[in-house]
Protein backbone atom coordinates (compact mmCIF):
# COMPACT_ATOMS: atom_id res chain seq x y z
CA UNK A 1 0.00 0.00 0.00
CA UNK A 2 1.17 3.49 -0.77
CA UNK A 3 3.99 2.71 -3.17
CA UNK A 4 4.06 3.55 -6.88
CA UNK A 5 2.99 0.02 -7.92
CA UNK A 6 -0.24 0.54 -5.98
CA UNK A 7 -1.14 3.74 -7.84
CA UNK A 8 -3.77 3.98 -10.57
CA UNK A 9 -2.15 4.55 -13.96
CA UNK A 10 -2.28 8.30 -14.74
CA UNK A 11 -4.15 7.81 -18.06
CA UNK A 12 -6.74 5.58 -16.43
CA UNK A 13 -7.10 8.06 -13.57
CA UNK A 14 -7.77 10.84 -16.09
CA UNK A 15 -10.52 8.74 -17.69
CA UNK A 16 -12.03 8.03 -14.27
CA UNK A 17 -12.06 11.74 -13.43
CA UNK A 18 -13.69 12.56 -16.77
CA UNK A 19 -16.29 9.82 -16.21
CA UNK A 20 -17.01 11.14 -12.70
CA UNK A 21 -17.54 14.67 -13.98
CA UNK A 22 -19.62 13.59 -16.95
CA UNK A 23 -21.86 11.20 -15.02
CA UNK A 24 -21.88 13.18 -11.78
CA UNK A 25 -20.82 9.98 -10.05
CA UNK A 26 -17.92 9.61 -7.65
CA UNK A 27 -15.42 6.91 -8.64
CA UNK A 28 -15.14 4.27 -5.95
CA UNK A 29 -11.77 2.60 -5.36
CA UNK A 30 -12.12 -0.80 -3.73
CA UNK A 31 -9.19 -2.12 -1.69
CA UNK A 32 -8.29 -5.74 -1.23
CA UNK A 33 -5.76 -7.53 0.93
CA UNK A 34 -6.43 -5.74 4.18
CA UNK A 35 -5.32 -8.63 6.41
CA UNK A 36 -1.60 -9.40 6.53
CA UNK A 37 -2.04 -13.12 7.22
CA UNK A 38 -3.96 -14.04 4.08
CA UNK A 39 -3.56 -13.43 0.36
CA UNK A 40 -6.29 -11.70 -1.61
CA UNK A 41 -6.04 -12.65 -5.25
CA UNK A 42 -9.78 -12.07 -5.60
CA UNK A 43 -11.29 -8.72 -4.71
CA UNK A 44 -14.35 -10.60 -3.42
CA UNK A 45 -12.75 -12.79 -0.75
CA UNK A 46 -9.38 -13.79 0.67
CA UNK A 47 -7.78 -17.16 0.00
CA UNK A 48 -8.03 -18.00 3.72
CA UNK A 49 -11.08 -16.89 5.68
CA UNK A 50 -10.23 -18.42 9.05
CA UNK A 51 -6.85 -18.77 10.70
CA UNK A 52 -6.20 -20.42 14.09
CA UNK A 53 -9.89 -20.12 14.94
CA UNK A 54 -10.07 -16.41 14.06
CA UNK A 55 -12.06 -14.94 11.15
CA UNK A 56 -9.65 -13.08 8.84
CA UNK A 57 -12.07 -12.42 6.00
CA UNK A 58 -15.22 -13.55 4.22
CA UNK A 59 -17.05 -13.19 0.93
CA UNK A 60 -17.81 -9.50 0.42
CA UNK A 61 -21.55 -9.72 -0.25
CA UNK A 62 -22.20 -5.96 -0.17
CA UNK A 63 -19.50 -5.31 -2.78
CA UNK A 64 -20.77 -8.21 -4.94
CA UNK A 65 -24.32 -6.82 -4.78
CA UNK A 66 -23.09 -3.30 -5.63
CA UNK A 67 -21.23 -4.62 -8.69
CA UNK A 68 -24.25 -6.41 -10.06
CA UNK A 69 -26.61 -3.48 -9.52
CA UNK A 70 -25.01 -1.97 -12.62
CA UNK A 71 -26.42 -2.55 -16.10
CA UNK A 72 -23.03 -3.72 -17.34
CA UNK A 73 -19.89 -4.88 -15.57
CA UNK A 74 -16.57 -4.49 -17.41
CA UNK A 75 -13.70 -6.56 -16.03
CA UNK A 76 -10.06 -5.50 -16.45
CA UNK A 77 -6.97 -5.75 -14.28
CA UNK A 78 -3.78 -7.56 -13.46
CA UNK A 79 -3.17 -10.42 -13.71
CA UNK A 80 -5.65 -12.34 -15.84
CA UNK A 81 -4.09 -15.66 -14.79
CA UNK A 82 -4.28 -14.93 -11.06
CA UNK A 83 -6.18 -11.96 -9.56
CA UNK A 84 -8.69 -11.44 -12.37
CA UNK A 85 -9.24 -15.20 -12.64
CA UNK A 86 -9.74 -15.57 -8.86
CA UNK A 87 -12.25 -12.69 -8.84
CA UNK A 88 -14.13 -14.22 -11.77
CA UNK A 89 -14.18 -17.62 -10.05
CA UNK A 90 -15.76 -15.99 -6.99
CA UNK A 91 -18.27 -14.12 -9.18
CA UNK A 92 -19.15 -17.31 -11.02
CA UNK A 93 -19.59 -19.26 -7.81
CA UNK A 94 -21.98 -16.70 -6.34
CA UNK A 95 -23.90 -15.99 -9.58
CA UNK A 96 -24.49 -19.72 -10.14
CA UNK A 97 -26.22 -19.75 -6.74
CA UNK A 98 -28.48 -16.81 -7.63
CA UNK A 99 -29.29 -15.96 -11.25
CA UNK A 100 -27.29 -17.25 -14.24
CA UNK A 101 -28.79 -14.45 -16.38
CA UNK A 102 -26.40 -12.07 -14.60
CA UNK A 103 -23.51 -13.52 -16.60
CA UNK A 104 -24.82 -11.65 -19.65
CA UNK A 105 -24.01 -8.27 -18.10
CA UNK A 106 -20.30 -9.11 -17.66
CA UNK A 107 -17.73 -8.17 -20.30
CA UNK A 108 -14.08 -9.21 -20.03
CA UNK A 109 -11.74 -6.68 -21.67
CA UNK A 110 -8.89 -8.88 -22.85
CA UNK A 111 -6.64 -6.03 -23.97
CA UNK A 112 -6.94 -4.39 -20.52
CA UNK A 113 -5.34 -7.30 -18.70
CA UNK A 114 -2.43 -9.65 -19.11
CA UNK A 115 -1.34 -12.90 -17.49
CA UNK A 116 1.72 -13.56 -15.38
CA UNK A 117 4.48 -14.54 -17.77
CA UNK A 118 5.80 -18.07 -17.25
CA UNK A 119 9.34 -18.91 -16.28
CA UNK A 120 11.02 -22.25 -16.98
CA UNK A 121 9.25 -24.94 -14.99
CA UNK A 122 6.14 -22.88 -14.18
CA UNK A 123 2.67 -23.47 -15.55
CA UNK A 124 1.72 -21.82 -18.84
CA UNK A 125 -0.13 -18.89 -17.24
CA UNK A 126 -1.12 -17.22 -20.54
CA UNK A 127 -2.74 -20.48 -21.72
CA UNK A 128 -4.51 -20.91 -18.37
CA UNK A 129 -5.95 -17.38 -18.56
CA UNK A 130 -6.96 -17.76 -22.21
CA UNK A 131 -8.69 -21.09 -21.64
CA UNK A 132 -10.53 -19.80 -18.58
CA UNK A 133 -11.81 -16.64 -20.28
CA UNK A 134 -12.69 -18.06 -23.68
CA UNK A 135 -14.03 -21.44 -22.57
CA UNK A 136 -15.36 -21.12 -19.02
CA UNK A 137 -16.46 -17.46 -18.93
CA UNK A 138 -17.70 -17.18 -22.52
CA UNK A 139 -19.43 -20.53 -22.09
CA UNK A 140 -21.42 -19.08 -19.21
CA UNK A 141 -22.60 -16.13 -21.33
CA UNK A 142 -20.01 -13.48 -20.51
CA UNK A 143 -18.74 -11.37 -23.39
CA UNK A 144 -15.01 -11.71 -24.04
CA UNK A 145 -13.57 -9.00 -26.28
CA UNK A 146 -11.10 -6.15 -26.67
CA UNK A 147 -12.03 -2.74 -25.32
CA UNK A 148 -12.22 -1.46 -28.90
CA UNK A 149 -14.85 -4.08 -29.76
CA UNK A 150 -17.36 -3.31 -26.98
CA UNK A 151 -20.90 -2.87 -28.26
CA UNK A 152 -23.03 -0.69 -25.98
Amino acid sequence: MGDISHAVDPLLFEVLLFHSALRQYQTHFEKKGQHTLTENYSVLKPEVTELCGHRVGSFRTEFFDALLENQRLFIAGQASSHCVKATLEDLIGRIELTDAELFKKITLLTDCMSPVQPVPGSPDFPAIAHEFMYNRCAGLGMTVCKSTEVVL
